[in-house]
């Protein structure tokens, strides 16, 4: 564990002040600024729609938005940036030089690509309720007050597209680790990021780790018939995540990396 600390810590140092971490904060701004702009060009539809509810319908868009369009393409470049560190400056064959297993410099990428992915949830969270707030303060008649937020329910949505998005990053890691070329890694987000969007409505979405973060929130936002059950969801995204990162690791750590 000492080594897979002392690679977490290096790994920290890398990432600060990189593109990397900026886009925690700015792949989900774009999705608000988004948002906001079609509340506010279509505002006479939503200001009709009194019987709905609004914060369950700004959720439900955003959501969609942010996992079919935006997360997939935000998991490919946070990923292929962590690993680009190493091979544009070629770190690979001097980091497995260094007195530890090969495996911790893998597990810490994986343990940082987590983080900045949980941390751009967490701050999409925090924008759609902002981006409600200030609709409410333009116009009362959006009926987006802070004192109808559902915070459970909400928090629950995020907290379930992360945990089902742990395959969807291992998968990733990998890619951007095997190959050092940044066109592999871009080409495979944007494939599956049209695939998501082609199967989502079918049968094959339940199984497709891009497509499975986004059905599993919404299935709290009341579409419960994309899904089916949660615990299988969770299984599939966060358990299938750790086998594919299990066996990138070694897969890695076994290979010559230059």
């Amino acid at each position: 564990m000492n080594a897979l600390g002392r690679a977490l810590s290096a790994e920290l140092l890398k990432t600060r002040r990189t593109l990397a971490l900026l886009m925690t904060v700015l792949a989900p701004l774009i999705i608000a600024v988004l948002q906001f702009a079609m509340y506010i060009q279509g505002s006479e539809y939503h200001l009709n729609q009194v019987d709905r509810n609004q914060w369950q319908s700004l959720n439900q868009s955003s959501l969609l938005f942010w996992s079919l369009l935006m997360m997939p393409l935000f998991v490919t470049l946070e990923t292929a940036l962590l690993n680009g560190l190493e091979y544009d400056r070629r770190n690979w064959a001097l980091l497995y030089t260094m007195p530890a297993p090969r495996w911790a410099f893998y597990a810490a990428k994986a343990a940082i690509s987590l983080a900045l992915i949980g941390i751009s949830t967490v701050v999409m969270f925090g924008l759609v309720v902002l981006i409600g707030l200030i609709l409410q303060a333009i116009n009362p008649g959006y009926g987006l007050t802070a004192a109808t937020i559902p915070w459970a329910q909400m928090g629950q949505s995020y907290a379930l597209l992360y945990g089902a998005s742990f395959l969807m990053v291992s998968i990733h890691l990998w890619v951007s680790s095997r190959w050092p070329n940044y066109v592999v890694a871009f080409a495979t987000g944007i494939a599956a990021t049209v695939t998501t969007v082609l199967v989502f409505e079918g049968d094959l979405a339940r199984f497709f780790p891009w497509s499975m973060p986004g059905l599993l929130a919404l299935s709290t936002m009341g579409i419960p018939d994309l899904v089916m059950s949660v615990p299988l969801f969770l299984a599939i995204g966060a358990g299938g995540g750790l086998l594919v990162a299990l066996l990138g690791g070694w897969h890695i750590a076994r290979r010559d990396v230059l």
